[in-house]
């Protein structure tokens, strides 16, 4: 008797491997980058200059699901280093907005490890709503961001980081 439990337990056991060997199915998450490198200058009035130079940095991770993709989590980020006497440049990157205006604004901070040599400071954040688009999507994310200085001339700046949605 009990060798037959044996055997019935040995292929349970195999036949359950085989299942999950057989229908596993694996998911490879994958992620769409763009940033870019920016250098403002400010002539602040009876204070000098102020500058800052920063990075400002867009992601966009997915997982792909036949001829579409599941966009499961953006972050965005900036680098900076600023130089000033009296007025302190600032930067805002603001809420991410994709084309079909679908907008992102509900941010966690994070951490991030960055080059103490080349950038004084760093600001991680993630969104980690979902969607889903077709693959040949034209779709584009947007990342806004702001530059500004009080008392400067001019006070404010603007550029974006963009990224297309398009994974074919």
């Amino acid at each position: 008797m009990g060798k037959k439990k044996n055997t019935k337990f040995i292929v349970g056991f195999f036949m359950t491997v085989m299942c999950f060997a057989m229908f596993n199915v694996s998911v490879k998450a994958e992620s769409l980058t763009n940033s870019t490198t920016k250098s403002y200058l400010f002539a602040v009035a009876e204070g000098g200059w102020s500058s800052i130079n920063m990075k400002v940095m867009y992601s966009e991770n997915y997982t792909k699901s036949g001829n579409y993709n599941k966009f499961t989590s953006r972050s965005k980020s900036v680098l900076c280093t600023r130089a000033y006497a009296t007025s302190c440049p600032e930067v805002y990157i603001l809420n991410v907005k994709h084309s079909n205006d679908k907008t992102f604004s509900d941010w966690t901070i994070g951490s991030m490890i960055f080059d103490s040599s080349k950038w004084n400071e760093g600001f991680y954040y993630t969104n980690s709503s979902s969607v889903k688009y077709i693959n040949t999507t034209n779709v584009t994310g947007n990342l806004p961001f702001e530059v500004y200085c009080s008392g400067a001339t001019p006070t404010y700046n603007m550029g974006s980081v963009s990224l297309s949605l398009n994974t074919k």
